[in-house]
């Protein structure tokens, strides 16, 4: 057995950084949501989109403005509790419409950076709901 496997990330560091990143995707200001971005996610991080990778500060910032005009005055919620194995975190995020309603699930895995207060953002699909309850599998950036 390996004895060297490290430890869990730290869970209120990541909190507070979850933190921040729900709030840059409330923020309507770019210059103000991009440099939230800055502290909690690393230079390089990406979200993974349908058919293009979103990378770096300014994509991502872009790819939320996109988010405000596809999902106007909803939020992105964390949704469950932190699944933490050495440096890497999963959990499952939320879509909530202003009626507390969810208009989308899905799941988010992250990478620890070893700076403090910020991953590389690896992957975060969503499952969309449609009105009819059929499902149609989207990620972040790009939903219908």
């Amino acid at each position: 057995m390996n004895s060297s496997v490290k430890a869990a990330p730290n869970t209120p560091a990541i909190l507070k950084m979850l933190e921040i990143y729900a709030e840059a995707f409330a923020e309507h200001e770019a210059a103000r949501r991009q440099e939230m971005l800055t502290r909690c996610l690393a230079p390089d991080a990406a979200i993974w989109g349908h058919s293009h990778v979103f990378a770096g500060y300014a994509a991502i910032s872009e790819k939320i403005a996109g988010f405000q005009q596809n999902f106007p005055d909803c939020r992105l919620t964390l949704a469950s509790g932190l699944f933490a194995f050495d440096n890497i975190v999963r959990f499952a995020t939320a879509i909530v419409g202003p009626d507390g309603a969810v208009r989308a699930r899905g799941e988010t895995v992250c990478r620890s950076t070893g700076r403090p207060g910020t991953c590389l953002l690896s992957a975060n699909a969503l499952r969309v709901t449609i009105a009819d309850r059929l499902d149609a599998t989207h990620t972040r950036g790009h939903c219908p």
